[in-house]
């Protein structure tokens, strides 16, 4: 995981903050996050056309946004 730089990217479809007691990058919270859409945040980089293609699954955890894996979602 990385943290997104929200200066380049804008949200499209926001979900839910990654409250659980584990890191969303730990071996812990796979089992959450697979399949679970719900906390799964549609980004799009700034002043570029909509492409689907483009986008990106992040996850908000402590106040950032976060990159995941598209295996997650």
């Amino acid at each position: 995981m990385r943290a997104v730089n929200m200066k380049d990217y804008e949200v499209i479809l926001n979900g839910e903050e990654w409250k659980s007691s584990s890191p969303p990058c730990s071996r812990d919270a796979i089992q959450e996050l697979e399949n679970n859409e719900s906390v799964v945040t549609w980004l799009k980089p700034k002043n570029k056309p909509n492409l689907y293609t483009q986008h990106i699954p992040a996850i908000l955890y402590n106040g950032k946004y976060w990159t995941i894996s598209l295996r997650c979602v």
